[in-house]
């Protein structure tokens, strides 16, 4: 599984997984907005006709991806579609 290096000196962080269904047109705007916010995730698309998206994220920075997630909402359309959160059952 992936991970991502949290604080130095602190281990390592797995990362989280969130699956987004979004208009196909919009991935790539989706893709080039979390970009710029270096490090919050990182999109790996599944499916460009379905619009299926997953991102990929440090669990510490999931209240910031929420946010900007219900932000861009307002502009694009986003459906979650699954989530996972390492180590929780």
């Amino acid at each position: 599984m992936p991970v991502f290096p949290s604080d130095p000196g602190h281990g390592e962080q797995r990362l989280a997984r969130l699956r987004v269904r979004i208009a196909p047109e919009q991935i790539h705007f989706l893709k080039f907005i979390l970009e710029a916010y270096d490090g919050l995730a990182i999109l790996s698309t599944l499916d460009r006709q379905a619009g299926l998206v997953e991102l990929k994220y440090p669990r510490k920075l999931g209240d910031e991806l929420e946010e900007l997630l219900r932000s861009l909402a307002e502009r694009i359309r986003l459906e979650p579609e699954f989530v996972d959160f390492p180590g929780e059952e």
